[in-house]
């Protein structure tokens, strides 16, 4: 069930989450971090077990993927930056 509101969650940002749009921003960063301690949480899990454990597999895509999005998001922050200063390069 938790598993379907996160992918749910996912789609309803994607559908939502226009560029520009004022949710869109708060939205990601919500969505960086819930995928971060969901990879990092499966990997302690994991390891705690000493065995394989469900979502062990995706972790490390889900934890690229996030790290993707932040670095996406700080270059738009860095790029909007930028062009409020009036600074073009």
């Amino acid at each position: 069930m938790a598993n379907a509101l996160v992918v749910a969650f996912g789609l309803a940002c994607c559908m939502v989450g226009v560029r520009g749009a004022a949710a869109a921003v708060p939205l990601a960063w919500f969505w960086i971090v819930l995928e971060t301690v969901n990879a990092l949480v499966h990997t302690v899990w994991a390891l705690a077990a000493g065995a394989y454990r469900p979502g062990l597999a995706t972790a490390p895509l889900l934890l690229a993927a996030a790290i993707f999005l932040m670095r996406e998001m700080r270059r738009s922050d860095a790029s909007a930056e930028v062009e409020s200063s009036g600074v073009h390069g």
